[in-house]
């Protein structure tokens, strides 16, 4: 067995662990995006499931107890997905899967939110007045409930200043933008828009069966912020740490590998 780390959500800080055969294909990965009931893509417009598999080959950071860590910046390398696990990786070295740009889904959430954004224009700016939703919810509740409508405040509303109908259909402007937004950096990531849809549930012999181990690889960052914390604890408080001049190397502890070192050295 062999334990490699496979990024999920395109997202640095989620590389997790999995412990597999060495001498499994690379096409065994494909079963965690089937096993696993999660959106493991990076945002909601990329395709659910990836079609390929790169392997990480930048050097890494040497922590200062000596355990190597990933350091995102590098290469990606394509690998031959024909070949094993134990042929292409080493102990612990980093798979990203790639995922396809759904071109259909970008396109149908910038219609929905176009046609959104149309009918809240101001009736004096639509070629089509009145196909705003608070005109429709209005004109339906007239309808249903005519003995509770006040026809001098139908009156009143009827006749709006343009300024303050401009002001309105910019906010409205503004939550679309911050709406697509949320969609395109993957702060809204669904596994369905269908808000019946229920998601599976999955059991420990499934988890097993993709080599799922729960650990999870911490970036540099994390591990200086955390190894920084530890020190100072131990020292007994910032001042300490600073009289005993722990505090000067924290920021920059660890050793952040070159070229041909670490996950960039030749497997041969």
């Amino acid at each position: 067995l062999i334990d490699v780390y496979v990024r999920l959500n395109g997202d640095t800080e989620k590389d997790y662990c999995f412990c597999v055969p060495r001498t499994s294909s690379i096409s065994i990965f494909y079963n965690i995006f089937d096993v696993l009931p999660l959106v493991l893509s990076p945002t909601f417009f990329y395709q659910r499931k990836p079609v390929g598999f790169h392997l990480s080959t930048s050097p890494g950071f040497v922590t200062s107890e000596g355990a190597l860590l990933f350091n995102h910046e590098g290469r990606l390398t394509p690998i031959d997905e024909s070949k094993t696990i134990g042929e292409v990786a080493r102990e612990g070295q980093l798979f990203i899967p790639v995922f396809k740009y759904n071109k259909s889904r970008f396109i149908g959430v910038i219609c929905i939110l176009l046609i959104w954004l149309y009918t809240d224009l101001p009736d004096w700016m639509s070629f089509t007045p009145g196909v705003s939703l608070f005109a429709l919810s209005s004109r339906l509740y007239e309808h249903y409930f005519p003995a509770a409508v006040d026809p001098d405040a139908v009156t009143e509303n009827a006749e709006t200043d343009p300024a303050v109908d401009v002001i309105f259909f910019l906010f409205h402007v503004i939550k679309v933008v911050v709406i697509f937004l949320i969609f395109f950096f993957g702060g809204y990531n669904p596994m369905s828009l269908n808000p019946f849809y229920e998601v599976p549930e999955i059991n420990p012999d499934q988890l097993r069966s993709i080599g799922w181990t729960g650990a999870r690889r911490v970036t540099p960052e994390e591990w200086r912020e955390e190894n920084r914390t530890r020190k100072i604890d131990e020292a007994g408080g910032a001042v300490k740490a600073y009289e005993k001049g722990i505090l000067l190397g924290l920021t920059s502890a660890g050793v952040f590998l070159r070229e041909g070192e670490g996950f960039n050295t030749p497997m041969d």
